[in-house]
């Protein structure tokens, strides 16, 4: 019913805020990278080396950090 009037479920506002809260830990983790020069520095290498650009490089890096955090139990 809650549907059919075009209102949110509790488990779709989860999903929503969980991809939300996902995405801002992205976002620390590649604002912290960016205050250390020697982070940036392997970063850059290892875009380099596969031809990718650093945005895409930072996006990846701290996505394969997310997906470790969740498997380890260790981000919420």
């Amino acid at each position: 019913d809650r549907m059919a009037r075009g209102e949110a479920l509790l488990r779709d506002e989860f999903v929503f805020d969980t991809a939300v809260f996902i995405q801002l830990k992205k976002e620390e983790i590649i604002k912290n990278w960016r205050g250390n020069p020697d982070q940036m520095r392997m970063i850059q290498q290892k875009a380099n080396d596969r031809g990718l650009s650093l945005e895409v490089m930072l996006e990846k890096d701290a996505q394969w950090v997310i997906n470790q955090k969740i498997e380890q139990g260790t981000l919420f």
